[in-house]
């Protein structure tokens, strides 16, 4: 699996993407081409820092590329076609297929799913103009 190409943003809390980042995978009898373009930056996974020595930081884990995933559905995606809920089961996908174990999994997908919110309704204020570090191609299976 091809590893993100990535380094810390001057603010030291996001990260920039330094190459686009190509991902396939199988979700609900689709399969899923996403490409996530240089200059993109994200925040991670959510992970608070009073929990970062059980689960990890932001930016470690198996949870590392479907954060990266996540962040860039939820900053990008058309919200005609995706909604939160299908981008949330996504994430949790991912993570499965990525191998992170069952517990942090179902805690991350709580997390997200419970407090993802704010970070949802923020994306759709933005969206329109980061569309362009995203590029979706979905296929039946």
């Amino acid at each position: 699996m091809n590893q993100p190409v990535v380094q810390f943003h001057p603010n030291n809390k996001d990260m920039i993407l330094y190459e686009d980042f190509l991902i396939s995978f199988f979700h609900k009898n689709k399969m899923y081409n996403i490409t996530i373009k240089e200059e993109f930056i994200y925040d991670g996974a959510s992970i608070p820092e009073f929990a970062w020595s059980l689960i990890g930081s932001p930016f470690t884990g198996e949870y590392r590329i479907p954060a990266l995933v996540h962040d860039a559905f939820y900053k990008c995606a058309d919200r005609g076609i995706f909604g939160r809920e299908d981008v949330d089961c996504i994430f949790e996908t991912l993570m499965s297929q990525f191998g992170e174990d069952t517990t942090t999994n179902f805690i991350i997908y709580q997390a997200v799913d419970k407090f993802g919110g704010s970070s949802w309704d923020d994306g759709s204020k933005t969206r329109a103009n980061k569309a362009e570090f995203l590029n979706i191609e979905v296929n039946d299976v």
